[in-house]
């Protein structure tokens, strides 16, 4: 059985895309080899990764110009905290090596792109069969999140649709196969924040 209710959260796609390396002399945008799509496959992983820079106010304030606009470049970022380019090149290097920094991300608008119902949806399913769901639900387009939870509601995703109707048909068909069980849809009617929040560390 599944049950729709209305909710809070929801908004824009967001695709953590990693493209070519920071230009030189703070001009061009940060933009690293490979892409993925946040939620779904995981990044390249590092072979092997270095020691973390230390988490002091240096570090925190690149990371939060950085999350604000992934496309700082390292003149700016230097101009901001204080602190030589070439400290500011060799502190977001170690941030990557280390696995802090995963990726650099575009926030795309899901209204403006056609898809204008969001929804979570809750389910069970059987402790065991959470990774073949898992995998399942990262090969279908539109699913943005997936998160393994505790609880007897094992797995929430978060999925965008056109509209209701489109909505409807991807958990009457797509979600058929998974054989999950005991379905709550929540819808999204409003957003207040999804994106770029400050986190304290």
């Amino acid at each position: 059985m599944i049950s729709l209710r209305g909710a809070v959260p929801g908004g824009a796609r967001e695709v953590a895309r990693q493209s070519r390396g920071r230009g030189r002399g703070g001009s061009t945008a940060s933009r690293p080899t490979n892409r993925y799509i946040a939620g779904s496959a995981s990044p390249r992983k590092t072979p092997m990764r270095s020691k973390a820079p230390p988490q002091d106010g240096v570090t925190k304030q690149i990371l939060g110009l950085l999350r604000k606009n992934a496309r700082t470049s390292y003149k700016e970022i230097a101009a901001k905290v204080g602190k030589p380019e070439s400290t500011i090149r060799d502190r977001i290097k170690k941030l990557e090596n280390a696995g802090i920094i995963r990726g650099y991300t575009a926030i795309l608008d899901r209204n403006a792109l056609g898809l204008s119902c969001s929804a979570f949806v809750v389910a069970a399913v059987e402790n065991d069969r959470v990774p073949e769901v898992t995998r399942a639900l990262l090969e279908m387009p539109n699913v943005l999140q997936v998160h393994h939870t505790s609880g007897a509601k094992r797995i929430v995703f978060l999925v965008a649709a056109k509209d209701f109707e489109d909505l409807q048909g991807f958990l009457g068909n797509g979600l058929a196969k998974l054989r999950l069980k005991d379905e709550e849809v929540i819808v999204i009617l409003k957003s207040f924040r999804e994106y770029a929040a400050p986190l304290e560390f």
